[in-house]
């Protein structure tokens, strides 16, 4: 069925256009403007061959001294590869090849920050020697002493960003989730795209799908005022007229794309998210909006998208507040 191969073209990291942007028509006046009202953040969980961690001294005044991870604002003009690559080159001293996003904070719908990891692949690692305004120098740390006390850490929101890089890399390749890096498509507005699927207690998976036009994965505007990812979630919930959202337990269980261009001609630089969303329930819940409809999916696909939910196979979607 089309929305079935829909859902297999988001597992495989293909581009799906978003149709039709389904609710939260009241935020579509927020165009994200990269440094402006709009901060894109990325940093960089590098981990060599003795697994450990890349790290930079900052040199700023505010955190003089102190240890972070190699991360910035993404500049205007650029993509999220592109900054996180040039950060670290700047701050680190090293030249990355980005591998994949590990995970994206979602601190409001005006600031967001990209987590990637990657392999070395030139420069030479920055000493004191070389300091300068971006960083003072950086070192490979053992993991056992970011939290000894033994270095004096700038924030302590780089750890869980750290750890998720060590979970990445103590699994298997076939174990990891695949690669997923930002896809070069231009948006004007901020989506969010969640695949909700609703999961029954024997095992029955089933997709809401909007069948308004053409049958689609619903989508709704993210607004700056948002505070977490699942508010678009619940839009889209509220929209459909699903009964019992209460009651089920949701849960947001990663991102399967993220869309963003970011290229030199771009006036606005809108961006597209799309999670994995599961809604747990003993039944189907009732929808109320002809709109709307459970799509049962008995196909492959089934096991496919349970097995990646059970080994937990997604980019992590991080809620901040």
């Amino acid at each position: 069925m089309e929305i079935e191969d829909d859902v297999r073209k988001l597992l495989a990291g293909e581009i799906l256009p978003v149709s039709d942007v389904d609710t939260g028509l009241d935020k579509s006046k927020f165009k994200p403007v990269t440094k402006n009202n709009m901060g894109y953040i990325v940093s960089a969980v590098v981990v060599n061959e003795a697994s450990q961690v890349l790290m930079i001294q900052e040199a700023k005044y505010s955190c003089h001294g102190t240890w972070y991870l190699p991360a910035g604002r993404v500049e205007k003009k650029e993509t999220l590869v592109e900054a996180v690559k040039r950060e670290v080159k700047e701050e680190a001293g090293v030249e990355i090849e980005a591998v994949t996003l590990l995970s994206v904070e979602f601190g409001s719908g005006s600031w967001m920050r990209f987590n990637f990891t990657g392999n070395v692949t030139g420069g030479e690692i920055k000493t004191l020697d070389l300091q300068d305004k971006e960083s003072l120098q950086a070192e490979w740390i053992d993991r056992k002493h970011l939290k000894d006390g033994s270095l004096k850490i700038r924030a302590k929101d780089i750890f869980p960003l750290i750890e998720i890089g060590y979970s990445y890399y103590g699994k298997p390749p076939r174990n990891r989730h695949m690669n997923c890096l930002p896809i070069q498509v231009p948006h004007t507005k901020a989506i969010h795209r969640p695949v909700i699927v609703c999961v029954l207690q024997e095992r029955e998976l089933y997709l809401l799908v909007n069948t308004n036009t053409k049958p689609h994965i619903p989508s709704c505007y993210i607004g700056c005022a948002d505070s977490s990812s699942r508010t678009s979630v619940y839009s889209i919930l509220k929209e459909a007229d699903v009964d019992g959202v209460q009651g089920g337990y949701i849960e947001v269980c990663g991102l399967l794309s993220v869309e963003y261009n970011g290229e030199p001609d771009a006036k606005v630089n809108g961006i597209c998210l799309t999670s994995i969303v599961t809604m747990t329930s003993s039944a189907v819940p009732k929808i109320a909006n002809d709109s709307y409809t459970w799509h049962h999916i008995t196909s492959s696909l089934k096991d496919e998208l349970l097995q990646k939910i059970r080994d937990e196979r997604f980019v992590k979607f991080i809620d901040l507040y």
